[in-house]
């Protein structure tokens, strides 16, 4: 009995040192709600899409992975659109303040190119530049497919490209109820906030983020985490595929430059020199980010901005 006294007594002070730790402090989710102030709304057949755009000039569309939002490219949609540039960065499908559909298939690869596709067309830009990260690349690859025609350029960081470099956690199911539960954690209050923050840690390298740039990551996921789901439910079938996923980009003729974190733990930074060997691309249109890990759109966001700016 006294031992399971002691075990009781630990197990409660870890939750309050826990809900301490990870309680949400008053106001840090300010910074990310002026943001989503400022995002426009396309109201698309796939859901609502909230999506960044400021600047003028060239249109230049910013794509991100998971579990990220548009909110990870603030600083280099800023940038951009300080140097001659109408940047548009949506939050895709299931994301940031977007629209969280509950049928599992309306979070599919295809239909949020569809929705991409929509968006554009409802802002009557018919080409434009593109830069894609993480999870981006295989939503980017599909559609490069149905219209190639549309991308001018584009630019490639931290993409899941080849089998060997691509190294999700684990191998969920969607039919696994135990997998669906551990994954949908992402939108707990209190776990899915030590995850992401987790991730924030280990995405980057020397970046210290103040509590409520970590909050533009967190605090969207409490609206649900589906499409979160849905990818990590997909990795199987991603590795499976990525081989004419990743035919239909480099077949595509669309000129296209990588910049790459170097010491990326998720995404390994081989896949660079892959794609510049199996593209033939030149020596300058790849980049290897030096000191920085995944989140390169936070770290060397100034140094993608100048490239971006600067390239011919």
């Amino acid at each position: 009995m006294k031992i399971l006294s002691i075990i009781l007594g630990f197990i409660i002070l870890g939750l309050a040192i826990g809900y301490i730790v990870l309680r949400d402090k008053d106001g840090v989710e300010n910074d990310y709600q002026e943001y989503v102030k400022g995002l426009e709304i396309f109201d698309s057949v796939n859901g609502q899409m909230k999506y960044l755009d400021i600047g003028e000039g060239q249109t230049i569309l910013l794509i991100h992975g998971v579990p990220t939002n548009s909110w990870m490219y603030r600083n280099l949609a800023t940038e951009l659109a300080g140097n001659g540039y109408r940047v548009i960065a949506p939050d895709l499908i299931g994301f940031g303040a977007s629209s969280r559909p509950a049928q599992y298939q309306m979070h599919d690869f295809d239909i949020q190119a569809e929705t991409l596709f929509g968006l554009m067309e409802s802002l009557d830009i018919d080409s434009w530049e593109q830069v894609t990260h993480d999870m981006g690349g295989i939503i980017s690859w599909h559609m490069i497919k149905e219209q190639p025609e549309k991308i001018s350029h584009m630019y490639v960081l931290n993409t899941i490209l080849y089998k060997e470099t691509f190294n999700p956690p684990a191998d969920f199911s969607y039919s696994n109820p135990l997998h669906r539960w551990v994954l949908s954690l992402h939108a707990h209050p209190y776990i899915g906030k030590l995850i992401v923050n987790n991730m924030i840690n280990t995405g980057t390298q020397d970046i210290n983020f103040s509590p409520p740039e970590r909050a533009g990551y967190w605090f969207p996921l409490r609206k649900g985490a589906m499409s979160l789901v849905h990818f990590f439910t997909r990795t199987k079938d991603i590795k499976e595929n990525l081989d004419t996923y990743r035919s239909w980009f480099v077949d595509s003729g669309v000129s296209v430059s990588v910049l790459w974190g170097e010491n990326d733990p998720f995404l390994d930074s081989s896949s660079a020199e892959l794609l510049k060997n199996e593209m033939n691309l030149d020596e300058d249109e790849v980049v290897i980010l030096k000191n920085t890990k995944h989140l390169v759109a936070e770290e060397a966001y100034l140094e993608i901005a100048n490239f971006i700016i600067n390239h011919e």
